[in-house]
């Protein structure tokens, strides 16, 4: 990953009734950017949808988690020479300006190796119920971890400069969150957050189920007790 372009990686599953909008969004992206969709085993032909417009799209065959289709498309970045990679959601949440945002950012400083799109930086509310107490717990986790504040700790909007994404690369995580951030720190990359808002999502199916939220929790915490404990781990 040593050329100037960046790029997209859109993980999504069954999001037909969103992903029209943000195919329409990224035609307004930074021109030196290019998109990779990961078509993570959906069911409802989101993954033709793409291909008819002429879309670059990776599919999987059988649904493999967020995680996974994020290492696709990392993976796709690293082959193909790409100078960073961003995460943007397929589920028409993000904001186009708020992800050219992080790129300019890159360019003026490409010191920094992990960007993160803050939803709470940029003055929305938390969560409230399960996920709210999850999220904030894990928070306070990466703060004593890396002694660094870090407020949205679960943003699915990330830029990762070349370190990072080779950083990435060789890590045991679980969804790229929490446990993510603090591998990245112990490992020596440096984390900046940027401010951006979010949209409620309309449609589409979320990657995560409230029925698999304990077994996330406890695996999430291994992995970040982990991380205090190794600095980083190879998978």
């Amino acid at each position: 990953m040593t050329g100037d372009r960046g790029l997209i990686i859109i993980p999504m599953y069954n999001e037909a009734g969103s992903i029209e909008r943000v195919r329409a969004r990224l035609e307004q992206r930074d021109p030196a950017c290019d998109v990779v969709f990961i078509n993570d085993g959906s069911r409802d032909g989101c993954g033709k949808l793409l291909e008819a417009a002429g879309c670059n799209v990776i599919h999987h065959p059988i649904n493999l988690g967020y995680l996974e289709a994020l290492r696709s498309g990392l993976e796709y970045g690293l082959a193909n020479g790409y100078g960073f990679v961003a995460f943007f959601d397929g589920d028409g949440q993000h904001r186009i300006e708020d992800l050219n945002q992080l790129v300019q950012h890159h360019r003026a400083h490409p010191e920094d190796d992990l960007l993160i799109g803050s939803r709470y930086l940029g003055g929305q509310r938390a969560a409230s119920g399960l996920r709210h107490l999850v999220g904030q717990t894990y928070a306070l986790f990466v703060r004593l971890a890396t002694r660094q504040t870090i407020y949205d700790v679960t943003s699915g909007l990330k830029l990762l400069n070349h370190r990072a994404a080779e950083t990435m690369r060789g890590l045991v995580l679980e969804d790229g969150h929490a446990e993510f951030l603090v591998f990245m720190s112990r490992s020596g990359c440096r984390i900046r957050e940027l401010p951006i808002q979010v949209e409620a999502r309309r449609q589409g199916t979320s990657m995560y189920h409230l029925s698999k939220m304990i077994l996330y929790t406890l695996r999430t915490s291994f992995l970040v007790v982990l991380a205090l404990l190794t600095g980083s781990s190879k998978r």
